[in-house]
């Protein structure tokens, strides 16, 4: 037997705890079974309700719960079974009710983080000179803004950017929740690097990442 209880009537809702029996089976004329059913308030052990023809599929009502019965044929409830059900008065929330919160902790997950380092990626890669991915400045000279950008990092890592025969051409700082560090094109010394292909070592807490990007002018 299944049972289904809905809110009937919010102002029939008391706090109480009623107890529902099975009494009884039979089968009318034809052939379709049906139950009979008690309802005991708990409290008191008042009879609130009683019901001598449900069949399947049958809604009933008491303090306020509406209550869906529903059982098939080949498995009618035999009398004694027994459930019971509690129900609370409802309260509406009002102005003058308060709450707590409780913030835990920041937690980090080092193995999503080094999942995650996989996502690192260059953009634009290859970069090329004049590429449209660069913004202007300048109202008459209109110089593009030469910048890489490195994405999907973690919040704080440190980015090396070496050449092929691993001099280090410059050293990135990232701490920020963004993902994202721009690079000039400079080397340490201020002057812009030279076409061809660089590699770049991400480090952070949730472990390394390596990967190479190309220059073309």
């Amino acid at each position: 037997m299944l049972v289904h209880f809905y809110l009937g009537r919010a102002d029939s809702i008391k706090n109480n705890t009623y107890r529902i029996t099975t009494t009884g089976k039979d089968t009318n004329a034809a052939g379709e079974p049906f139950i009979s059913l008690e309802v005991y308030r708990m409290s008191d052990t008042v009879r609130i309700a009683k019901y001598d023809s449900l069949y399947a599929n049958t809604n009933i009502d008491f303090a306020g719960i509406r209550t869906l019965i529903w059982f098939s044929k080949d498995a009618v409830p035999l009398a004694g079974n027994t459930f019971s059900i509690t129900s609370v008065i409802p309260v509406e929330p009002t102005l003058a009710d308060k709450y707590r919160f409780t913030l835990n902790g920041q937690i980090t997950n080092q193995d999503v983080l080094k999942n995650n380092l996989s996502n690192i990626k260059v953009v634009p890669n290859p970069y090329i000179v004049s590429s449209l991915y660069e913004p202007e400045f300048g109202e008459i000279r209109r110089e593009p803004i030469r910048q890489m950008q490195f994405t999907n990092l973690p919040a704080q890592c440190t980015i090396y950017i070496f050449t092929v025969d691993a001099n280090l051409v410059k050293t990135l700082r990232h701490d920020a929740p963004s993902g994202t560090a721009t690079w000039d094109l400079k080397a340490e010394g201020g002057r812009e690097v030279s076409s061809g292909t660089y590699m770049y070592l991400v480090k952070s807490s949730a472990g390394d990442y390596m990967n190479r990007f190309a220059i073309i002018k």
